[in-house]
């Protein structure tokens, strides 16, 4: 499906997409408001934007990213990577397809999982400093399970959308009833 397509069935008024190489990669990124999104930079593996948060004053960047399952192609993406986010000073999330995982209980058929299938990406987690928000849902597929963090239904891909709503409200703590003994 055409960005253009995905973007009106969805209801976002704006996206933006890096198109595949071949069958692979290929990522876009969807949004509504019309400032709060800068456009930075792209590489055939990852989208940079500035977002800026007009309610609470505040700039943080986000940087989608596709890395490929050939060992040679995802060694120079990591290091590609790891130039990018060790130059931002911003806040950070790091979203997309690493075409891996952190534990063996997040794969599930096919190869069993070892640590040195995936030593690339746990070493790139670690030189950045990134830190796992966790998962649930679809095997391979992130998630914190905290509210504005959601995995969208999947419409014939292996791959999911993630929708982040920085704007979700926090329950507030129901305060504690203490009987005064005085």
């Amino acid at each position: 499906m055409k960005i253009e397509a995905f973007r009106i069935t969805l209801s976002f008024l704006y996206a933006l997409a890096v198109d595949l190489v071949g069958r692979a990669g290929g990522l876009a990124v969807l949004w509504n408001e019309p400032s709060s999104v800068e456009f930075l930079k792209y590489g055939q593996c990852f989208i940079e934007l500035l977002i800026q948060d007009q309610r609470r004053q505040f700039e943080w960047r986000a940087l989608g990213v596709y890395i490929s399952f050939v060992p040679s192609i995802r060694e120079s993406q990591f290091r590609l990577l790891e130039q990018q986010l060790l130059a931002i000073i911003e806040p950070l999330i790091v979203l997309g397809d690493f075409n891996s995982t952190t534990h063996s209980s997040e794969n599930v058929g096919g190869v069993p999982w070892t640590v040195s299938q995936h030593i690339d990406f746990l070493e790139f987690i670690n030189n950045v400093k990134l830190i796992d928000l966790g998962f649930a849902s679809l095997k391979r597929t992130w998630s914190n399970k905290r509210r504005g963090a959601h995995h969208m239904a999947a419409s014939g891909s292996d791959h999911l959308a993630f929708l982040l709503d920085a704007y979700r409200r926090w329950p507030k703590p129901r305060p504690v009833f203490r009987f005064d003994h005085r």
